[in-house]
C-alpha cells in the first residue's frame, strides 16, 4: 500500500502508511517520503550506491493498463527514478540532492519525466524547483499507459487536471503551448477542452498568440 501511495504521489497518504509500519529502504521510497538523511546514506560516495538503493523495486504497473517494465541494477536508473518519486510526491529538497548527485533533470524512466509527473499530481513545488534546476518546460514524455500519454509534456497533464499555477508557471519557464502530443493529436488547450477546464483552455489559448 505504501508504495502504491508514493507512485501515485499521494503524499499524505503514503506519510500515513509510513508512520504504521516499516519504510522501505530503497532509494525511491526514500525520495518520496523525503527522507534526505536515508537518501544521503543509499547515495554513498564517489558515485557508488548503497546495495539496498536498488533493492525491492518489481512492483510498478498499478494496474493492466500500464505496460510491462522490469527494473534493472543500474546506477543511472536507480537515480532517475529517485528524481521521479521525490517530484510526484513534491519533496523539493530531495530533488536538488539527487540532481547534484547524477540524476538526469529530463530522465523517462517508466511513463514520465520527473516534471510530467509534478505536473500531474499538483506538486507545485516540486515543479518549480525542477525548472529551477534546469528541467526542460517543453520535454516530451510518456505517461501512464500508452493510451494516456505518448509524446506529451507538462503542460499537457496541468492542462489536464485543470492546474492554472502550474500551467502559468511552465508558460513563464517558456513551455510551448503550440505542441502536440503523439497520441490524440492535441494541444494543452484541447487537453483542457476535453476535460472540460474552461479557464485552463482559456489559459493556454491566449498564449498561442
Amino acid at each position: 500500500m505504501l508504495i502504491a501511495a508514493l507512485f501515485w504521489g499521494k503524499r499524505a497518504t503514503a506519510e500515513l502508511l509510513a508512520q504504521r509500519g516499516v519504510v522501505p529502504s530503497n532509494l525511491r521510497a526514500c525520495a518520496g517520503l523525503g527522507r534526505l538523511d536515508l537518501v544521503e546514506q543509499l547515495l554513498g560516495d564517489a558515485g557508488r550506491l548503497a546495495a539496498a538503493a536498488g533493492a525491492h523495486r518489481a512492483f510498478y504497473r498499478p494496474h493492466g493498463g500500464f505496460p510491462y517494465w522490469r527494473p534493472a541494477d543500474d546506477f543511472q536508473e536507480i537515480v532517475d527514478e529517485a528524481l521521479s518519486w521525490a517530484a510526484r510526491n513534491d519533496r523539493a529538497d530531495c530533488l536538488e540532492l539527487l540532481v547534484a548527485r547524477g540524476a538526469r533533470i529530463d530522465a523517462d524512466v517508466y511513463r514520465g519525466t520527473a516534471l510530467a509527473w509534478a505536473a500531474a499530481t499538483g506538486a507545485r513545488g516540486a515543479l518549480r524547483r525542477l525548472l529551477d534546476l534546469g528541467a526542460d518546460p517543453s520535454a516530451r514524455t510518456t505517461f501512464g499507459g500508452p493510451d494516456h500519454g505518448e509524446q506529451a509534456t507538462a503542460l499537457h497533464l496541468a492542462a489536464e487536471r485543470n492546474d492554472l499555477d502550474a500551467i502559468r508557471a511552465l508558460l513563464d519557464a517558456g513551455a510551448d503551448p503550440t505542441l502536440r502530443d503523439g497520441r490524440h493529436d492535441h494541444t494543452p488547450a484541447g487537453w483542457a477542452e476535453h476535460g472540460g477546464h474552461a479557464e485552463a483552455r482559456e489559459l493556454l489559448s491566449s498564449s498561442c498568440w
